[in-house]
C-alpha cells in the first residue's frame, strides 16, 4: 500500500475526504452577516482541502476559487464585481465590499430623507 493510498484512507475514515470538501466548498455562499473576505477565506480553505494543489497549480486555484466566490455572492453584488473584470480574486473580493458598503449607505441615505408619513388611527 503506498502513500497517497493510505493517506485517502484516513481521510476516508475520518469523514474529511476530498468530496467532503467539494461539498463544502460548493455550497459556501455570502449571508447577510458575512464580509466578502470571510467568505474569500472560506473559500480558499475548501478549494485547499479539496483539490491539494501542487505549487504550480496556485493560478488555477485562485480562478476556480474566483469563480466560485462570484457565484455565491449575491446577484447585484456579483454583477457589480463582473463589470469591470477583475483579474484575481483579491479585487473581485475589494470590489464586492465596496459593492456592500454602498448599499448600506444607500439605504441609510434613503431613510433618513424619506418623508415621515404619519399613522391614522382606526378605532
Amino acid at each position: 500500500m503506498c502513500f497517497l493510498d493510505l493517506r485517502r484512507a484516513v481521510l476516508n475514515r475520518t469523514g474529511c475526504a476530498s468530496e467532503d470538501h467539494r461539498h463544502r466548498f460548493r455550497v459556501l455562499c455570502l449571508g447577510p452577516e458575512y464580509r466578502p473576505f470571510l467568505l474569500e477565506q472560506q473559500l480558499q480553505d475548501a478549494a485547499t482541502r479539496w483539490l491539494q494543489p501542487g505549487d504550480s497549480d496556485g493560478r488555477v486555484l485562485e480562478l476556480v476559487v474566483l469563480e466560485q466566490f462570484l457565484e455565491a455572492i449575491p446577484t447585484q453584488t456579483s454583477a457589480w464585481v463582473r463589470y469591470p473584470r477583475p483579474r484575481d480574486l483579491a479585487a473581485a473580493v475589494t470590489l464586492a465590499g465596496d459593492h456592500q458598503c454602498q448599499r448600506r449607505a444607500g439605504r441609510a441615505q434613503q431613510e433618513a430623507v424619506a418623508p415621515l408619513v404619519p399613522r391614522h388611527r382606526t378605532t
